[in-house]
Parts: structure tokens; sequence; C-alpha cells
């Protein structure tokens, strides 16, 4: 009876090592039941959060039988900001040194740069008397004053413009084509007067536009060669205000003398090219003031309903 009691004694302490094995068991996880080691602390350390992203719904060609689906996409991180833009127009380039900011740091920058381009644009004026030395850093203004005329708005990117800087030579002869012209309508005192005057203008610079189609009239307002004659206009005006930002005065003269048959041969111009005018440049020795307007802005403001 006792040996009896033993044996049962002894099942039930088997059964209950079975039944803590198997409870032990069931809690491991697949992994680890084929050898594979927990993850440390490490491991099981939470992603960072993904980018910000965009909902882009894609709507396949047959709705019929496909439906709707979005697909995440992570926006790209926006560029930098450029300080410098590549210029690019009718050959021009930015000198060295030269700033050509684009993008404001600020509110208030932005607005010191409208008040800056708005002086620039009601403090320009056309300068008679210049010193009789250029400034310097003058080539490196010009430079960047042609660029800014390369600039102006042109119909048709027929870039029609042309700028010819004049040597001592070439400013000789036409200073002397202008001092006959003018000897011959009103004496040779008056034209040695003129010749000793022009001689003295410090830099020279003739703005020309190149031929189009010569079937093209300037009578019709539709033809390109009015087109080009107004865009070397604009070129001329932006040109004169980059200067005058860098503290260069400018004469723009549109004399018989820039229209005589001689004047081309006298500067070597080109055949496919006609003058639109000529610039002086150089520092001012006198600047003018701002002449008083005739009219108002209510008499050049006409509104329409």
């Amino acid at each position: 009876m006792k040996r009896r009691y033993r044996y049962v004694h002894l099942a039930l302490l088997l059964l209950l090592l079975v039944l803590d094995a198997a409870s032990a068991f069931s809690s491991i996880s697949p992994i680890n039941q084929v050898g594979s080691k927990q993850p440390s602390t490490k491991d099981c350390t939470l992603p960072a959060p993904p980018a910000p992203s965009s909902t882009i719904t894609q709507v396949p060609k047959d709705r019929d039988k496909s439906p709707t689906f979005t697909k995440k996409c992570a926006l790209p991180a926006p560029p930098a900001p450029s300080s410098a833009i590549g210029v690019v127009g009718g050959g021009g380039s930015v000198p060295t040194g030269t700033s050509t900011s684009i993008l404001p740091s600020s509110p208030t920058s932005q607005k010191n740069q409208d008040v800056d381009l708005q002086s620039v644009l009601l403090s320009r004026r056309t300068i008679n008397d210049f010193e009789s030395d250029l400034p310097a850093g003058w080539e490196a203004a010009l430079a960047k004053a042609v660029t800014a005329a390369t600039f102006a708005p042109n119909h048709k990117m027929t870039e029609p413009w042309r700028f010819h800087l004049l040597g001592p030579e070439a400013i000789e002869r036409v200073c002397k084509l202008n001092a006959e012209i003018v000897s011959e309508s009103k004496g040779p005192a008056a034209g040695e007067k003129k010749l000793a005057r022009w001689l003295a203008m410090p830099g020279w610079l003739v703005v020309t536009c190149v031929r189009g189609d010569e079937s093209a009239s300037m009578d019709d307002p539709t033809s390109l060669a009015r087109e080009n004659y107004a865009a070397v206009c604009c070129a001329v005006q932006n040109l004169c205000l980059s200067l005058h930002g860098d503290g260069i005065g400018t004469k723009w003269t549109t004399g018989p003398v820039n229209f005589h048959p001689s004047f081309n041969a006298a500067v070597g111009l080109p055949e496919n090219e006609y003058v639109v005018g000529t610039l002086w440049f150089g520092k001012a020795a006198k600047f003018p003031q701002a002449p008083k307007k005739k009219l108002s802005i209510d008499d050049v403001l006409i509104r329409h309903e």
C-alpha cells in the first residue's frame, strides 16, 4: 500500500514538472525558438520620425477595374538659397566682386532695397559737366552697367544692342567731325569751341542697334525694327541707372553728328548697325537739381473703367 502511494506521489510530481515546462515553452517568441538572441535595449530604440510627406492621390487609367490608391512621397529638402545668379544676355557677364544678391535676408532689407531702387530712379540726372579723369573702378562699373542693359525688355529675344567703347583716336575723329558740322552752320569759332568741349568729355560709349529684316519699317508699329529700337532704348536707360547707382554720371546725346554719313567710319561701326545714341560718362563736376515737373501724377495716370 505504501509503495502504491509513493508511485502516485511521483506521478503527480512528474505531471507538475511537465505542466511547468509547457508553460515556459509557450512564452518563448518564435525567433527565440530557433535560437536567435533577443534584441537588446539598443535594438528596440524607436526609429526617428519620418520626413514630412505630401499625399499624392494617383488614379489608375482604368477607373472601373482598379480603385484609387494613395502614395506617400517624401518631400525633398528645399535647396539652399543662392546669393548670385548666373548672367546670360548678349554675352554679358558680371565682373568679379560685383554683388548680385537677389534674395533679401529679411523683410527689412527688402524694404531698404526698394527705397534704394526708388532713390536711384528719381535722382538720376543728365550730366553736362564732368571731371576730366574717369573715377577709379569705372571699367568694372561699366561692365556691370552693360550687363544690366542686356536685361532690358526684348521682344523676340533678338538682343539687338551693341555697345562701342571709344578710345582716344576714335574720340578725336568724332570730335573733329562734329566741329566741322558746327563750323559749317555757325562758323569756325563755334566749331573750335565745340571741339574743345567735346574733347574734354572723359568717357564715350556709342550705343547701336543691329539691323534686322531690311524690309521691316519703323513706320509699322508691329515691325521687328521698331521692337528692336525700343529694346535698345530700354537698355540705355538700364545702363544709365546702373552707372548712376555707382556714382558715375551720364549724358545720352543724339546730336546730328551721330547720324552723319561719316560717323560710322569715324567710330569703326559695322554696316549692319545703326546709331541709337552716344553716351558720355564720368564723375559729375556739377549735379543739376531735379527739373520741375509740368504734369502731376493725376495728369499722366489716366484711369479707365
